[in-house]
């Protein structure tokens, strides 16, 4: 199942405030935690990065498949919540043998299909249930990708001090960032006392959306 959380901005916060936020989704991945950011080599001109990972292990149970993965040619730092289907297929579109992984993890693959293809035509090739993370280390971009059927959850928000995302809503609302300043969404509101849930891409507080599936 697995879950992640990340924070995408002008500053970073405490890691032991990130840390807390971090195993508010330990029960979706109980195995293994990851961890990634570029402090100690940011420069003046990049936003701070910080991404967290619980790991449930299914493929590859060893920690060589743990998440955040930087991708072969170090530009792409991913992290997916979920299941690609079709990465045998991709393994074998891209010719991709033993010595070229280091895993048996699907991850693995789709970071090597998004050096090999780019991300959006990567993107268009998998199959599968899943919430992408990717950081763009050149670009300094951060993509956000939600499976076509909205199976794997993933929310975000936008706050003074930069974006947040996460795999459980309580990991952006409770997160310093947001819940300074957080307000209800009234329309929101009145949705879930209507319906019983809140369809997407709104979500509770302002200035924060739940991903729409399929997009990107």
């Amino acid at each position: 199942m697995c879950g992640f959380i990340g924070e995408f901005g002008k500053r970073q916060s405490p890691k032991n405030e990130f840390n807390s936020l971090l195993k508010l989704s330990s029960n979706r991945g109980p195995d293994m935690v990851g961890y990634y950011t570029n402090f100690s080599s940011k420069d003046d001109k990049t936003p701070y990065i910080q991404l967290g990972f619980n790991r449930l292990s299914i493929l590859d149970l060893s920690k060589n498949a743990n998440q955040p993965v930087i991708s072969k040619s170090k530009r792409y730092v991913v992290m997916c919540n979920g299941e690609i289907t079709n990465y045998l297929k991709l393994k074998r579109e891209m010719g991709l043998k033993p010595k070229h992984l280091r895993t048996n993890s699907d991850t693995e693959v789709l970071c090597h299909a998004f050096d090999y293809y780019g991300i959006r035509e990567a993107i268009n090739r998998i199959n599968g249930m899943y919430a992408i993370v990717i950081y763009d280390l050149n670009e300094h971009i951060i993509y956000l990708i939600r499976d076509p059927a909205g199976i794997k959850p993933l929310y975000f928000a936008q706050t003074k001090l930069g974006w947040i995302f996460a795999s459980q809503y309580n990991q952006i609302f409770k997160h310093l960032w947001f819940k300074s300043d957080i307000e209800v969404d009234i329309e929101s509101l009145s949705d879930y006392l209507r319906l019983g849930y809140i369809p997407a891409p709104s979500a509770l507080f302002k200035k924060s959306w739940m991903l729409q599936p399929g997009a990107f």
